[in-house]
């Protein structure tokens, strides 16, 4: 009976995992995807599209998927961008395989005139993505890449890797907030009063690199989107000016509170939602989700703990 229990635990968890989980994604078809993209434009939001496929062997799969929504979005008219992760493709894996798919979807995108992001990744350093880009870019104009705020955007680093024009994503998924805690500590005073809470010290910090970040890259003459689940540092964001509001576009993940979104599409802020699609959705809920939503990750870290037993178990 006791081997029996982390099993049943296991399916419990999965199903409210996905309960809530579901309410995030496009569905885990393409189809159900569309349908959820369609309503999108009826709401005047652009959509960001990536597809949940997290397996590097499968890359020319992968590929044919990406190459395949390309064509459904061109021929439906529909008002989208895809975001891609490199690793998907096979990078790191089969430097010649990853060129190859790469440059497939790259060429279906260029021939149907669809954007493509290249994603940022835990496992890919930011210089090695912005090195690809601008490789890439040369060919390909309409590509961009995402940025995480882990990364120092120093005066410096935009000279090296950014043009006039390029599209350049910001996020602050992947910041380890207990390394910025540690940072923020050493350099408070001791008469100062430390802040209460790693939520007070990322919504300090956010606005300030957010705000710090957009200003340089929009002095480059850059296009500039900014993905954020925080839809109130959002909000600060374009309160801050006009330039802000007018030539930034500001992506929420999909499921991101309504009642907000209404509120910035009433200050004439530019959305757009992310907006995943696939059957591999635990890594999206691993990587991705789990930032701000505090009952996912919790649902999360048991399913996950579960999924490691069942591993060890069956050697």
């Amino acid at each position: 009976m006791k081997d029996s229990e982390p099993k049943i635990e296991h399916k419990i968890l999965e199903k409210l995992l996905f309960k809530l989980v579901s309410k995030h994604i496009g569905g885990i078809t393409l189809s159900s995807l569309l349908a959820k993209v369609r309503e999108n434009e009826k709401n005047k939001i652009h959509t960001t599209i990536t597809f949940l496929n997290e397996d590097p062997t499968k890359a020319r799969y992968n590929a044919n998927t990406y190459m395949q929504l390309i064509k459904q979005i061109a021929r439906l008219h529909i008002n989208a961008d895809l975001s891609i992760r490199l690793s998907q493709l096979g990078y790191n894996l089969n430097d010649n395989v990853f060129k190859s798919c790469f440059l497939d979807v790259l060429n279906t995108a260029k021939t149907e005139n669809i954007k493509c992001w290249i994603e940022a990744e835990k496992s890919i350093k930011t210089e090695d993505l912005l090195s690809i880009y601008r490789s890439f870019n040369k060919e390909y104009k309409n590509l961009g890449v995402e940025i995480s705020l882990n990364y120092p955007l120093e005066v410096g680093v935009i000279k090296k890797y950014i043009r006039s024009r390029d599209n350049i994503k910001l996020t602050s998924y992947f910041l380890n907030l207990k390394e910025l805690d540690e940072k923020n500590s050493k350099k408070q005073n001791k008469n100062k009063e430390k802040l209460n809470n790693l939520e007070q010290l990322d919504g300090k910090y956010l606005l300030e690199r957010y705000i710090s970040d957009t200003a340089k890259l929009l002095q480059a003459g850059t296009n500039v989107v900014v993905l954020e689940s925080n839809e109130k540092i959002a909000a600060k964001i374009a309160s801050f000016g006009k330039e802000y509001r007018k030539n930034i576009i500001f992506e929420f993940p999909y499921g991101s509170s309504k009642k907000w979104i209404a509120k910035l599409m009433k200050m004439r802020v530019n959305v757009s939602y992310y907006i995943p699609y696939g059957k591999d959705w635990v890594h999206y809920v691993t990587n991705r989700l789990t930032y701000g939503h505090h009952k996912v990750s919790a649902i999360t870290a048991r399913f996950l703990e579960l999924n490691s037993y069942k591993e060890n178990k069956k050697k």
